[in-house]
């Protein structure tokens, strides 16, 4: 699950409903692994998206509105299912990546991967190559985050000015994607 679970609506926000809407987020999710018969603690990735973390998506500094970031509520729920994982059961390695960020420019909706997140992501990757050896070789290796880590096609640009490519995109996403070529990850999940 890529992000956003939630809208973080201001109507939301003002009345504090944000934690009831992640707990359902979570109810859903177990309930859908249930159903599939995959156990959650095993299988299931989640990585935060702008809206679960932000007034509409949008950061705004905590002392202005002080429910507006939602980090410890969104870890609170899914921490446990925001790590790096070897599934040799199913033929791949999932990475989770937080593209959120608190820059102090204005900030809509675009990300930035954390440079020590993508030398623990190299660092995992060693690791894991050094233990699991053989079933990393069979393995193919996903990458999770939010953001966009590239430009959307003009083409596909109709859109306002805040919804435009330039405010969903990484920030360093040119860093992040060569790390990801160099480390030769095979597919790249993103939300928005």
């Amino acid at each position: 699950v890529t992000g956003d679970l939630i809208d973080s609506s201001v109507r939301d926000n003002l009345k504090g409903r944000v934690n009831s809407a992640f707990d359902r987020v979570l109810e859903f999710l177990l309930s859908l692994c249930e159903r599939l018969k995959i156990d959650p603690a095993v299988a299931l990735s989640v990585v935060p998206g702008n809206h679960d973390f932000r007034l509409k998506g949008i950061y705004v500094p905590r002392w202005i509105f002080e429910s507006s970031v939602y980090y410890d509520a969104f870890y609170e729920r899914f921490g446990k299912f925001y790590k790096s994982k070897l599934l040799p059961s199913l033929s791949c390695c999932v990475f989770a990546f937080d593209s959120n960020t608190a820059d102090l420019d204005l900030n809509f909706a675009s990300g930035r991967i954390n440079e020590n997140d993508i030398l623990e992501f190299s660092n995992t990757l060693k690791s894991m190559e050094s233990e699991h050896r053989h079933e990393l070789f069979s393995c193919s290796k996903i990458v999770l985050l939010h953001h966009h880590p590239m430009p959307i096609a003009a083409t596909e640009l109709n859109a306002s000015f805040i919804d435009s490519d330039k405010y969903h995109l990484l920030k360093n996403a040119g860093l992040f994607m060569t790390e990801m070529v160099r480390h030769k990850v095979n597919l790249i999940l993103h939300g928005h």
